[in-house]
């Protein structure tokens, strides 16, 4: 009778059922890429990693041209390739993943934040206190260093060679031009490329989830039930999968500006900042010597791995990284453009910019801890201690925990939450018997 009724329905309201049962099924062929096709992206990533290396020293060294360094860096490497490898990975959801729910939240965080006082209190913190305090940090400790073992004419020569140099107005224009968009547009082009793009795929290469697809929306946890290599299912990734599949609007864009690092390794983490410090340690070689390279390499690494800790803290996130990010690049401006010019070579100059870079540091600082220091958002789902159900035994003390959580754990997680965003009331009393283990406010610290 079914294939009777079937028969007798018009062509187009048969077309339209199979496209809605080809929706409601994911699972199906033609809507998972071919493992081939995954592999060779896998691989891509790998290759945009090292490409700015290679672009920037063939530029820079060969060349000797720092505006094609600049335009092949960032049309190349931070937008053209990675938006190859999502057009490559086809309709998968790994590509949606990654666009949508991972890079647009970020996006939206900058131009569209929920706080616009606290974030504009935090974004121009940011760039004062490491901009202005960097800067200061470079007159009163490195500046005559540099002078007495030449780093300062290094700079200053190579900077002549590859066309960084003053002269008529229209190179001068450039050159404020140039300087302008170092300290704007590349800082949200590197953060989105290094912490956004890279970040993700990284975590979801070496996490062994490629192949799954992604992650829900706003969760950054596996789309598939099955936990990857063999691991159980902690309590963290319940936590993080409720929260994305909520349907309130306040809990499923809660951590829109905060990296989603349920897939990530510390060894995903690692790998992202080793290949953004082996970036700017090229670029270091080509302009003084292999030991600032290596030097320059090693700290920018350790910064990296900082920064992903911070940005996966709803306290700080995406903003302030990119503002650091910022901040830094005014800092790099500005000692490169004294060591060029020389303008703060004069004794009356050098004075004037240590104390203007003090004070406008200074207003950064109290900028950061006016904006902090009422700061009650709700810990990530990421910094929970996992939380296991007690079993008894039948003496009746405790026998052990279990790390596969069910559901009613999964629902007393997030009570847990919502007990932990209200820190200013008593901790609740001890669970029963027949209670699972809740986590107290003071855990939270832990």
């Amino acid at each position: 009778r079914r294939s009777e009724q079937e028969e007798q329905q018009p062509p187009r309201k048969k077309w339209m059922r199979r496209k809605r049962m080809r929706d409601e099924r994911p699972d199906e062929r033609h809507h998972k890429p071919s493992k081939c096709r995954e592999q060779f992206c896998d691989v891509l990533v790998q290759v945009n990693a090292l490409l700015p290396c290679v672009v920037v020293y063939w530029t820079l060294k060969v060349v000797k041209s720092a505006w094609l360094a600049v335009i092949l860096y960032e049309s190349v490497c931070l937008v053209g390739l990675p938006w190859l490898t999502l057009m490559l990975r086809g309709g998968s959801s790994s590509r949606r993943t990654l666009a949508v729910t991972r890079l647009r939240p970020l996006v939206q965080s900058l131009i569209r934040p929920k706080e616009w006082r606290r974030c504009a209190a935090v974004t121009t913190g940011s760039v004062l206190t490491f901009g202005a305090g960097g800067f200061f940090a470079y007159l009163a400790l490195a500046k005559r260093e540099f002078d007495d073992h030449d780093i300062s004419k290094a700079i200053s020569r190579n900077s002549t060679n590859t066309g960084l140099h003053a002269g008529s107005a229209t190179r001068d224009l450039a050159l404020v031009f140039l300087g302008v968009w170092f300290c704007t547009v590349n800082p949200v082009l590197e953060e989105l490329f290094w912490r956004g793009y890279l970040y993700s795929e990284l975590g979801r290469i070496l996490n062994g989830s490629s192949s799954r697809g992604g992650s829900s929306e706003g969760g950054g946890s596996s789309s598939s039930d099955a936990p990857p290599r063999g691991e159980t299912r902690t309590t963290t990734e319940v936590v993080v999968e409720a929260s994305a599949s909520s349907s309130s609007s306040s809990s499923s864009t809660r951590f829109s500006a905060v990296l989603q690092c349920a897939e990530q390794t510390e060894l995903s983490r690692w790998l992202t900042s080793v290949y953004f410090g082996s970036f700017h340690g090229v670029v270091v070689f080509v302009f003084v010597d292999y030991v600032a390279a290596a030097l320059v390499w090693l700290f920018l690494a350790a910064c990296s791995r900082c920064w992903i800790w911070l940005a996966e803290r709803p306290a700080f996130g995406f903003p302030f990284i990119v503002a650091f990010h910022a901040g830094a690049d005014v800092a790099v401006v500005l000692a490169v453009s004294a060591c060029d010019f020389h303008w703060a070579d004069p004794e009356a100059a050098y004075v004037a910019a240590l104390v203007v870079t003090f004070i406008l540091g200074s207003l950064g600082v109290f900028l950061l801890s006016l904006a902090w220091w009422h700061d009650d958002r709700v810990l990530s789902p990421c910094d929970l201690l996992p939380l296991r159900r007690p079993q008894r035994s039948s003496s009746g003390g405790l026998a052990g925990r279990d790390d596969v959580v069910d559901d009613d754990s999964a629902n007393a997680l997030e009570q847990g939450l919502l007990s932990l965003s209200q820190r200013n009331k008593p901790s609740a009393a001890p669970p029963t018997d027949d209670a699972p283990l809740l986590p107290r406010a003071g855990d939270s610290l832990l």
